[in-house]
């Protein structure tokens, strides 16, 4: 291998599945990413990626070089942090806003990690989502649109899945379980509503009381895919109009760009997602075109 640098196209394409993605992450456009991982094709002799549902998936080759590109990519921010001061030594409390779905699955199970590295910064994970960044009343938000406050940096780490689920053998009609009013606007329960046809017979404040509803009664609802990857008691409608996918974003205001507090949390939340066109969970398999920002 010539130029390392490719190694940084490649851990691009594994995480974001499209060139478009891809060329966001690296900072280029989608020919010069096609062209690199072309190039590196036909350097090591074996097919490094291939196309199928969902975008573009590795190869066991690439996996190898993954692995590889990763370990450099730690070691490398490793090197960056050690030349400023040393990750024990930083100090301070950060707030992060977020969903109640995106800290069970992708935040909280990465907190030891992030503790024994650095045992002096304080977290507060709220699931307000009203929080203003602008007003300082949070430093760091992950949200599922683009925030239109003034004077915000937001880059696109990954994407949050729901479908709609039932208890295995139920038989399904026009009653269904859905969130409080105030998320009526959501793609999620919109698609309920045109599904089903009507209200919904339950209504509950979050996905987790719904997820404990749908397990306990014979009515569908809409749950987040990564959360039922592992159960076997409850099956997910067969409908691609019950499936959304939206981007989650993570923000923060631009003042604290060189916020080393800040930024240290900012790239270990960031540590956290596979990609930008993966779920929280990283396993879950779904076409990006279904991406409602994306349609």
């Amino acid at each position: 291998m010539h130029d390392w640098d490719d190694l940084r196209y490649v851990l691009a394409l594994s995480r974001a599945r499209t060139m478009k993605a891809a060329a966001e992450i690296v900072g280029t456009n989608s020919a010069t990413i096609s062209r690199r991982i072309d190039r590196l094709t036909k350097e090591v002799g074996r097919q490094l990626f291939k196309k199928g549902t969902g975008g573009w998936h590795p190869t066991a080759e690439a996996l190898k070089l993954i692995e590889i590109s990763t370990r450099l990519e730690e070691e490398l921010r490793s090197f960056e942090s050690s030349l400023s001061k040393p990750d024990t030594e930083i100090e301070g409390a950060i707030s992060i806003s977020c969903y109640q779905g995106m800290s069970l699955l992708a935040l909280t199970p990465n907190l030891d990690r992030f503790y024994k590295r650095y045992p002096n910064l304080t977290l507060n994970i709220d699931h307000r989502q009203k929080l203003s960044l602008a007003r300082g009343e949070v430093d760091l938000a992950l949200r599922l649109q683009r925030p239109i406050e003034g004077r915000l940096i937001s880059k696109r780490i990954g994407a949050r899945v729901s479908g709609y689920f039932v208890r295995k053998g139920s038989k399904i009609g026009s009653q269904w379980i859905g969130l409080t009013k105030e998320f009526d606007n959501l793609p999620m329960m919109q698609q309920g509503f045109a599904y089903f046809g009507a209200e919904p017979t339950v209504r509950l404040g979050s996905l987790s009381e719904i997820e404990t509803a749908v397990l306990s009664s014979d009515l569908p609802g809409p749950l987040l895919t990564c959360a039922m990857q592992d159960r076997r008691d409850v099956e997910q409608i067969a409908s691609r109009d019950l499936i959304s996918v939206r981007p989650i974003y993570l923000t923060f205001h631009e003042s604290r760009r060189n916020d080393l507090q800040l930024q240290t949390v900012k790239s270990w939340v960031e540590s956290c997602f596979s990609g930008p066109d993966h779920c929280l969970c990283g396993r879950c398999r779904f076409d990006v075109s279904d991406s409602d920002n994306r349609r």
